[in-house]
């Protein structure tokens, strides 16, 4: 995800690169949340990627897992580009019918892999 305060004034859905690690909450709702969240683990704004290493393809476990700490989706440049940035249609779920609108066979993420911060 880019953030949970979502890419204010801005509807273009590939603008921003996706990540499992997040930047801290800075909306008034959102830090509500947070507080919420953190109730039940210390780390909120990350999605760990341990168990994706666990297992090989053939089902069998690993001894000793190999994964990356951070995934980063950056928006390619066949799409990047491809949506303005302004609210249009009815409603926040607008952006949906561009999501429809994306040709098949596109490249929608370059994808990468970090052993660390």
């Amino acid at each position: 995800m880019y953030s949970v305060d979502g890419q204010p004034g801005n509807w273009n859905f590939f603008a921003n690169e996706w990540k499992n690690w997040i930047q801290q909450p800075s909306g008034s709702a959102t830090k509500l949340l947070a507080a919420k969240f953190a109730t039940a683990t210390d780390i909120i704004q990350a999605v760990g990627l341990s168990d994706w290493g666990m297992t090989a393809q053939c089902g069998k476990k690993m001894e000793n897992p190999v994964f990356p700490m951070q995934l980063r989706f950056v928006p390619h440049e066949d799409v990047a580009n491809l949506f303005s940035s302004e609210m249009h249609g009815v409603g926040p779920m607008a952006y949906m019918d561009d999501l429809q609108a994306v040709p098949a066979n596109s490249n929608l993420y370059s994808v990468y892999g970090m052993d660390g911060p």
